[in-house]
């Protein structure tokens, strides 16, 4: 089997918590390292380099997440202690 010369193009549409983490599993398993995410691959890396160039597309010009402040929508009390 030849090498790759030319990356391999990706593109991942929707930067939220799935496509980064897409985007990062996939850049770990072309630079042969173990995915950060081993639900399904136990045996860690192949060691295998494969050039690839991935895109993450995503309409928001950055990242949020409103993890701590979801329950302070839910119960008033919890919104005054949180500030």
């Amino acid at each position: 089997m030849g090498s790759i010369e030319a990356p391999i193009r990706v593109v991942v549409i929707g930067g939220s918590y799935a496509g980064l983490s897409a985007a990062l599993n996939l850049y770990d398993y072309c630079n042969g390292k173990e995915a950060r995410a081993r639900l399904h691959d136990p045996v860690g890396g192949s060691g295998i380099v494969i050039p690839v160039e991935i895109k993450l597309v995503d309409e928001r010009d950055g990242y949020c997440t409103f993890t701590s402040r979801t329950p302070s929508h839910l119960q008033s009390r919890l919104g005054t202690k949180l500030q």
